[in-house]
């Protein structure tokens, strides 16, 4: 890759994400830079940041041993080179690079071959002067004709890859991965952008040692331990990397738990062995001590405070203190549950359909509660509540334990296959993740109202029979462990297992991208994308860069207000709200300043234009543009005379010179503000259903949404004659809002039928790339400037989503194992053996 660095080639997006992907995928080495403006800095083995403007921000993620670039900065705007003797001395010292030989032997030998050739040249120039002018015509078109044949190659190829994908990503999701990373690598389209964002909702593989028995997450959500018949594996989440494994037990593993502080670590074998671990350091976890047992199994284990509670395969359950030593006792058969909250037991009695309540004492003692009839296998408790789940056949029963000598029914779930065999509560306690025997597949049930449980997602393509399930800390991962490991051998490790993460929304299938999860409604950017504000609570997020969103300040305002974030006129931003109308400055750092009272006619429905613009909606009288000034002051700059009872209003970007409106009858008026004394109607039209909601892409582009759910692109650029340029059916009932980046190249629209879309207009069609279910409509969503974030808003609250195509690839190559040359002949028969990602 030939990188020509300047300060504009430094702030492009695109030019990031391409450096971004080169080196991440190729060696350092191969990237040269040339520099045609700006400053690089290079001292001691990295850059001197902020002066080396020149600088791709996503280069300094790398780490490059050296650096080596040419100054070229001269020959940027020179018109005549070849009279410059540098010229020569550029291409002499690219083509050295390129070729990897010496300037002076590159040098010698052309000089060499221009004495050759010289003589070489004057006998044969006039024979060539005859055979192109015979063909240089159909040399050119054979030319053209190949690189077509070679795009069209290509880009058949990569829709291939992208079905094929689609196809593999429940059952082979790192093979999915590979194949869409190399349909990415042959052709940018929107369907490879659109299936690089909907990968974001596969699940993950994570390999180990031999059968993955169970796993558990460290409490802040960070680390994941993972026991199997090899021993311990300990994992980073964020990245997959492996941080350590350990083989301290004797048999298999086959329990693991974290204690409160996430300090240690305890795993049981399959010879009944306790083995506690310091994981103060998780790449290096020490064996604090090993308590081996007389009983060959442990079924269960799980800390109560400092003590943990050990169930074998006899018929006691006991409690090691925190050195070890043998606390209380209690007969039981081979089951038992554990309620971290309450330091609840459930073990089964002396009969299938008995259980029995206990309580772990603060001295570590087992004290009997009562032993009550609860038909089913035992389940799980619920971490918030009350509540217990019994697995009975084909149904899963929820029970209230708040007296656990009369347990009281609940709901009832019915599983799909023909015995439930394994739960797990959210921790939140509404979602419950119930497993069937044999299948593999997981469903997700919402049991916020537990008599009334409600189907959610199911999570499909894990082979085999699945073993235990646990959810991360936050409840946006669940983690399923399972005989799977012998459909994803490799020929180097025919023994290997895995296990699989799920990206989970309540009881929605969810997303990797996903960076903010929080209540709220009505989410904005700030026109920078810095900042984001959500309404309910009213509070601004710094969102800049890659790493987790934070607060900043709350707003106290009431909820049912409106809002924007605008840019001022002149410098700055500010929020705008209605009710009481005001507007608040908001600082670079995303503090709040001052606040001033707004005119009574703000009191309504606002929408927010370009320099501190702000469109007024009124009902009972006419419909006016206020300006706000860099220090907070309003002025009233134009008065829409018989413009009442708007359905929706957009600026047009940059200057705002044009505001588009829909009328309460369903057509679309655009207004010039040139003379704000006398603003007159642009253009005006009537799409085939009534509009619900406009969008400016440009000064002289809309994007037009109706009440039957089409979504259309209209060019007004001719006052006396605009036209529909596409139409899509976009939702299954009205558009209730569209948004648009400022480029305009992207749209999200959303409707009735509570579905967000996401668009992006390629050449003169309109294509679907993405979609969300369970979006809000009331309170929308918003793009941010730069086109990588997605605000939406869906029944939970506010999903901050990276939509960045550029990161999906290196995401998709992160988290995925490197394909096969065997699979690589499968899929993409007849090309070299050259996988996308070589990291």
């Amino acid at each position: 890759m030939i990188l020509l660095a300047n300060e504009r080639a430094a702030r492009s997006r695109h030019v990031q994400d391409e450096v971004a992907w080169w080196l991440s995928n190729r060696p350092s080495e191969t990237l040269l830079v040339v520099l045609t403006g700006g400053e690089i800095l290079w001292q001691t083995g990295a850059f001197l940041d902020p002066r080396s403007s020149a600088v791709p921000p996503r280069l300094l993620d790398f780490p490059l041993p050296e650096f080596v670039y040419s100054d070229q900065r001269w020959a940027y705007g020179q018109d005549n080179f070849a009279s410059d003797p540098r010229f020569r001395e550029l291409v002499v010292e690219l083509a050295a690079r390129l070729d990897g030989v010496p300037k002076n032997v590159l040098i010698g030998t052309h000089t060499n071959q221009r004495r050759i050739l010289k003589w070489v040249a004057a006998v044969m120039v006039s024979l060539l002067v005859f055979a192109l002018a015979a063909t240089g015509i159909s040399l050119a078109a054979v030319a053209q004709s190949r690189d077509s044949v070679r795009e069209k190659s290509m880009l058949a190829m990569s829709r291939l890859l992208v079905a094929e994908s689609d196809g593999l990503s429940e059952s082979d999701p790192d093979t999915a991965r590979q194949l869409l990373a190399h349909a990415y690598r042959l052709a940018q389209t929107p369907q490879v952008n659109g299936a690089i964002q909907r990968s974001a909702a596969w699940s993950r593989q994570i390999y180990a040692r031999g059968l993955v028995r169970a796993a558990a997450f460290r409490p802040d959500g960070r680390i994941l331990a993972s026991v199997s018949d090899e021993g311990l594996q300990i994992v980073d989440v964020r990245t997959g990397r492996v941080l350590a494994q350990r083989s301290d037990q004797s048999g298999y593993a086959g329990v693991v738990t974290f204690s409160d502080d996430g300090t240690e670590l305890a795993v049981g074998s399959r010879f009944g062995e306790v083995i506690l671990y310091d994981l103060t350091d998780p790449a290096k976890p020490q064996v604090r001590w090993k308590r081996g047992r007389s009983e060959s199994f442990v079924y269960a284990l799980q800390f109560v405070g400092n003590d943990l509670i050990v169930k074998g395969e006899s018929s006691t359950a006991s409690i090691l203190g925190a050195q070890g030593g043998t606390g209380g006792q209690l007969r039981t058969s081979s089951a038992a549950v554990i309620d971290r909250r309450t330091r609840m037991l459930a073990t089964n009695g002396g009969s299938g359909a008995m259980v029995n309540f206990s309580f772990v004492d603060p001295h570590g003692e087992i004290q009997p509660i009562s032993e009550v009839s609860m038909p089913g296998a035992l389940g799980a408790f619920s971490p918030v509540a009350p509540i217990f789940a019994t697995l009975d056949g084909a149904t899963v029963r929820l029970w209230d334990t708040t007296e656990p000598r009369a347990p009281r029914p609940l709901g009832i779930l019915s599983v799909e296959d023909y015995e439930a065999q394994q739960v797990a509560f959210s921790p939140d306690g509404d979602t419950l993740a119930v497993v069937g025997s044999g299948s593999g597949t997981i469903r997700l049930w919402d049991i916020s109202d537990p008599f009334s449980p409600k189907a959610g997602d199911m999570l499909r393509g894990q082979t085999g029979a699945l073993r235990r399930l646990v959810f991360s800390p936050d409840g946006r991962m669940l983690a399923a462990s399972g005989s799977e490991g012998a459909t994803v051998s490799r020929p180097d490790n025919p023994d290997r297992g895995s296990l699989r993460l799920w990206p989970v929304d309540g009881f929605r299938q969810g997303s990797w991208s996903v960076r903010l999860n929080v209540e709220g409604g009505t989410p904005r950017f700030s026109p920078d994308g810095r900042l984001l504000f959500v309404s309910r609570p009213a509070r601004i997020w710094n969102v800049a860069g890659g790493s987790e969103p934070n607060p900043i300040s709350d707003l106290n305002v009431s909820q049912s207000s409106t809002f924007d974030f605008m840019s001022l006129d002149g410098e700055g931003y500010g929020i705008v709200r209605s009710s009481p109308p005001q507007v608040t400055l908001v600082r670079d750092n995303g503090t709040y300043g001052e606040s001033r009272s707004a005119p009574p006619e703000l009191h309504g429905p606002l929408t927010a234009g370009p320099h501190g613009l702000i469109f007024a909606a009124e009902t009972s009288a006419d419909s006016t543009v206020w300006q706000v000034s860099a220090t907070g002051e309003l002025r009233r700059v134009m008065v829409l005379t018989g413009v009442r009872n708007v359905r929706s209003a957009s600026f047009s970007p940059d200057t705002g010179r044009y505001l588009a409106i829909v009328s309460s009858e369903g057509q679309v008026a655009v207004w010039d503000r040139r003379d704000e004394n006398r603003p007159a109607q642009f253009a005006t039209f009537a799409p085939r259903s009534h509009a619900t909601r406009v969008q400016f892409l440009d000064h002289s582009t809309l994007v037009v949404g109706d009440e039957k759910g089409a979504i259309s692109v209209w060019d007004v650029s001719r006052p006396a004659s605009p036209h529909m340029i596409t139409s899509r059916a976009g939702h299954a009932g009205g558009i209730e809002g569209i948004e648009a980046r400022s480029s305009g190249d992207l749209v999200v629209s959303w409707g009735s039928d509570r579905v967000a879309k996401l668009w992006t207009l390629y050449g003169d069609d309109l294509v679907e790339v993405w979609s969300s279910p369970s979006a809000d409509g009331d309170s929308g969503n918003s793009i941010s400037p730069d086109g990588k974030l997605l605000a939406l808003t869906t029944p939970q609250g506010v999903r901050l989503v990276d939509i960045d195509v550029g990161a999906g690839v290196i995401r998709l190559c992160r988290y995925s194992e490197t394909i096969t040359e065997d699979l690589w002949r499968q899929y993409v028969p007849g090309e070299v053996y050259d996988p996308p990602c070589k990291t």
